[in-house]
C-alpha cells in the first residue's frame, strides 16, 4: 500500500504507553513509519490536537486515564475527519452500541490483533484518498486559475464558441476587433463578424466540432467601426467552465511572427494605502497555505479576521482624508505587535487579516487579545483631533477537515460579527455549534449537520384498527438551527440538489436503526417506518451497506419497513423494481407513501412486492364525503385482494375512525393517536 511509504502520525488513547506498544508494533511490522503520541490528559490530547495533524487514532474504550466521551468530543471538534478505532474489551451489544454513538470509524476487540491491523490499513488508506482527493482539487483551481491568467495576458486573440455565441473572450481579442468591454462581444453571435462568404464553411465546422481537430481557415472579420480585415483564425475542439465548445484564435495576416511578444499582466500585490498584502494578493496566500497544509508540507494556521467596527463613523465624521490616516496608522499598530510573522493583509475599508501558523491553541488567543488592546489602545490623531477605534477580531482555524481555504474566511468573518454582537473582544469561531449556520443558505446547514450530527428524529405510532398487537412507528427527521426549524421535504430537497441525498438517508438510517436496537433489547417487537429518496434507491452501495449496520446492531431485515413515495416509484419505476427484489434479499419490506394520489398508482401493485401502502392525506381531509370515501374503500379492496395493508396518516379526529373502519383500512397515524415524540414510548397495548 502506498502509506507504506509514508510517515503517519498515530494518537493513542490508553492505560499505559508500554500496554499501548504492541499496538504500534502493529503497524511497523508492515514496513510503516509511525510516529506515535500516547495521550495521559484531556488538556494534553487538545494541545496535540492543535500542534499536529494525525492520521489515526487507536482509543482503549475502558481506559481509565482520561473521561473517553470528553476526548472524542475533542476530536470531533478539532480534527473533525480523523479516523477512530476503538478498542473493546470484549464484544458486548451495550459497549458495541455505546461506542457507536461516540462516532466511532471501526469497533475491534483488543485481543484480535490481526483484526485490528486490517481496520488500521483500510482507515489509514481511505483516509491518504480523501487527502489526495482534496490536493486533486486543490490543483485543479490551481490550474484553472493559471489558465485563465494565460488567457487573459495572451497576445493571441482567443474565443471561446458555444452554439454560434461568444462564451467567453479575452482582452486581445476585443481589442482586435475594436471594442473597449469584452461584455460588449458575449451577446454578438460569432458569425456575424465573419465574412459571410465564409460562413456556410464555418456553419459546416461548428456542426461537427465535437470530431474537430485543428482547423486552419483565412478569412476576413469585421471591426467594430465596420471595416473588414484579414486575419488567420485557428479553430479547435475545447472546453470551456464545463462546456465543450470551439476555441477561435485569430491572428492579423500582417502580423509577423518576430512581432507577437509575449504580454505580462502585473499583478499588484501591495494595499497602496497600508503597504500590506491587498485583498486578491492575501487570497493566494491563503490558497497557497491551503495547498501546502493538504500535501503535509506545512501545519494548520490560525486566521485572525481583524474587524474596525467604528471605521464607517469616523469616515462619515471626519472625512475620507483623515479615515485614510487612521487606517494607515492602524496597519503600523498591526505591523509592529505582529514582528512581521505570518501574512498581514487588508480586505476590506474596515478589515484586515493574519495568517499565522499554530503552535499552541491558548498563544493565538493571546496574540489576538494583544493586537485589540495595540489597536484600541493607541491615540490616532488627525487634523487636530484625537480618535479611538473599536475592534472585534474573530478566530478560525485553516485545516484539512475544510472543504476549501475560503472557508475559513467566512468562518472568522462570521466569528468577528459575533464578538461585535456580543461586545466580546475576542471570539473563536466553533465548528460544532449549529447557530454558527443559521445565516447559511440550507445546502450548508445540512451539510454542518451531517457533520456534526444535528438532525433529531422522532416517532410517530402506527395503531391498527384490527387488533394487530405489532408496534409500528414511522421515523420522522428534523432539523434546527437556532430558532428555525426545518421540515423533511424541504432538508431532502437541499440536500438532493447537493448530492447528499444518500448520505442523508444514511444518517437517519443509522440512528434509527441504533435506538431501535436498544429499543428491542428491551423486549418490544418493534417496527420502524423509514423514508428513502429516489437517490438512495438508485445508490448500488445502499443496501450492503444497511446489512452490515444490520448485522452490526443484531437486528432482523422484517424490522424495517422502507417507504417510496408513489410520485417516485412511478417515475423510477425500474430502479424500484431493482430495489425490492434486494430488500426482499434482507428481508426488509417496502411501502408507498401517498397512495392514490395518482391515477396510474395502483399499477404498482402489479410491479412491487408491496407490504404496506399509506394513503395520500387527501383522502382524509374529505373522507366526509361519499365519492372520497367510496373512493377510498376501493383502493383499500383492491388492495388487500393483492394481500397489502394499508395505513391511513394525519388522523386528527375521532369522527374519522368509524368511517375508516367501515372501508376496512388496517392502520391509523396521527396527532389523534399521538404527536411525533423523541423516544418509542407509546402505550400499544391500549
Amino acid at each position: 500500500m502506498i502509506i507504506k511509504a509514508q510517515s503517519i502520525q498515530l494518537l493513542i488513547i490508553h492505560d499505559s504507553q508500554s500496554e499501548a506498544e504492541p499496538l504500534v508494533n502493529l503497524l511497523r511490522n508492515q514496513s510503516i513509519a509511525v510516529h506515535s503520541y500516547f495521550i495521559a490528559s484531556e488538556g494534553e490530547l487538545e494541545q496535540q490536537l492543535t500542534n499536529k495533524v494525525f492520521d489515526l487514532a487507536l482509543i482503549k474504550q475502558d481506559t481509565q486515564t482520561v473521561d473517553i466521551l470528553s476526548c472524542l468530543k475533542l476530536i470531533k471538534q478539532l480534527q473533525p475527519s480523523l479516523p477512530k478505532i476503538l478498542l473493546l474489551p470484549e464484544w458486548d451489544s451495550k459497549l458495541i452500541n455505546q461506542s457507536l454513538s461516540l462516532s466511532a470509524d471501526a469497533l475491534v476487540k483488543i485481543s484480535e490483533q490481526q483484526l485490528l491491523l486490517q481496520y488500521c490499513l483500510q482507515l489509514l488508506e481511505l483516509n491518504r484518498l480523501r487527502l489526495e482527493s482534496k490536493i486533486l482539487q486543490s490543483d485543479l483551481k490551481e490550474t484553472l486559475q493559471r489558465c485563465q491568467l494565460l488567457l487573459d495576458s495572451s497576445m493571441d486573440a482567443i474565443a471561446y464558441v458555444h452554439e454560434g455565441m461568444h462564451i467567453f473572450v479575452n482582452p486581445a481579442y476585443a481589442e482586435m476587433l475594436g471594442y473597449d468591454d469584452v461584455d460588449d462581444l458575449i451577446s454578438i453571435p460569432f458569425l456575424d463578424l465573419v465574412n459571410s462568404k465564409d460562413t456556410d464553411q464555418l456553419k459546416a465546422l461548428f456542426k461537427n466540432y465535437q470530431h474537430l481537430t485543428d482547423e486552419e481557415i483565412s478569412t476576413s472579420i469585421q471591426h467594430a467601426q465596420g471595416e473588414y480585415f484579414p486575419v488567420r483564425m485557428q479553430l479547435s475542439r475545447a472546453q470551456y467552465d464545463s462546456e465543450a465548445c470551439l476555441q477561435v484564435v485569430i491572428r492579423k495576416k500582417d502580423l509577423g511572427s518576430t512581432e507577437l511578444q509575449e504580454k505580462l499582466k502585473r499583478i499588484q500585490q501591495q494595499d497602496l494605502l497600508t503597504g500590506l498584502y491587498n485583498q486578491q494578493a492575501f487570497g493566494d496566500q491563503l490558497d497557497q497555505a491551503y495547498h501546502q497544509l493538504l500535501r503535509k508540507e506545512s501545519g494548520p494556521q490560525a486566521l485572525l479576521y481583524i474587524q474596525l467596527i467604528n471605521m464607517m463613523d469616523i469616515k462619515t465624521e471626519l472625512g475620507i482624508t483623515s479615515a485614510d490616516q487612521v487606517l494607515a496608522d492602524a496597519a503600523e499598530q498591526l505591523k509592529n505587535s505582529t514582528g512581521n510573522k505570518g501574512c498581514l493583509g487588508r480586505l476590506a475599508d474596515d478589515v484586515f487579516s493574519w495568517l499565522i501558523p499554530v503552535t499552541d491553541q491558548v498563544k493565538v488567543e493571546t496574540l489576538a487579545k494583544k493586537l485589540y488592546h495595540s489597536l484600541t489602545e493607541f491615540l490616532y490623531e488627525t487634523e487636530g483631533r484625537t480618535v479611538t477605534l473599536k475592534v472585534a477580531i474573530g478566530i478560525s482555524q485553516l485545516d484539512s477537515s475544510l472543504e476549501h481555504a475560503k472557508q475559513v474566511l467566512m468562518e472568522s468573518h462570521h466569528a468577528a460579527n459575533s464578538a461585535a454582537d456580543k461586545q466580546l473582544p475576542v471570539l473563536r469561531y466553533d465548528r460544532t455549534d449549529s447557530a454558527n449556520v443559521a445565516d447559511s443558505s440550507l445546502v450548508e446547514q445540512v451539510k454542518h449537520a451531517l457533520q456534526y450530527d444535528h438532525f433529531r428524529l422522532l416517532f410517530q405510532p402506527i395503531i391498527s384498527l384490527r387488533d394487530d398487537p405489532q408496534e409500528n412507528y414511522e421515523v420522522l427527521m428534523r432539523l434546527q438551527i437556532g430558532d428555525q426549524s426545518h421540515g423533511p421535504y424541504e432538508v431532502i430537497r437541499a440536500a438532493d440538489a447537493a448530492g447528499l441525498a444518500v448520505e442523508l438517508d444514511q444518517w437517519v438510517a443509522e440512528h434509527a436503526l441504533r435506538e431501535l436496537a436498544q429499543h428491542r433489547q428491551q423486549g418490544n417487537d418493534t417496527k420502524l417506518f423509514l423514508h428513502i429518496t429516489p437517490a438512495t434507491m438508485r445508490d448500488a452501495a445502499f443496501l450492503p451497506w444497511l446489512n452490515g449496520v444490520l448485522r452490526q446492531h443484531r437486528l432482523p431485515g422484517d424490522a424495517i419497513v422502507f417507504q417510496i413515495s408513489e410520485e417516485n416509484a412511478l417515475s423510477y419505476l425500474k430502479a424500484a423494481k431493482a430495489f425490492g427484489r434486494a430488500l426482499a434479499v434482507l428481508k426488509c419490506r417496502l411501502a408507498i407513501s401517498h397512495f392514490g394520489h395518482m391515477s396510474d398508482g395502483i399499477s404498482l401493485l402489479k410491479h412491487l412486492n408491496i407490504d404496506y401502502v399509506k394513503m395520500d392525506a387527501s383522502f382524509v381531509q374529505n373522507v366526509q364525503k361519499e365519492e372520497v370515501l367510496n373512493k377510498l374503500g376501493e383502493l383499500i379492496k383492491v388492495t388487500q385482494q393483492q394481500d397489502v395493508r394499508t395505513i391511513v396518516p394525519q388522523i386528527e379526529e375521532a369522527k374519522a375512525l368509524n368511517l375508516l373502519w367501515s372501508c376496512g383500512a388496517d392502520y391509523i397515524q396521527g396527532y389523534y393517536v399521538q404527536r411525533p415524540s423523541e423516544d418509542m414510548a407509546f402505550d400499544f397495548s391500549n
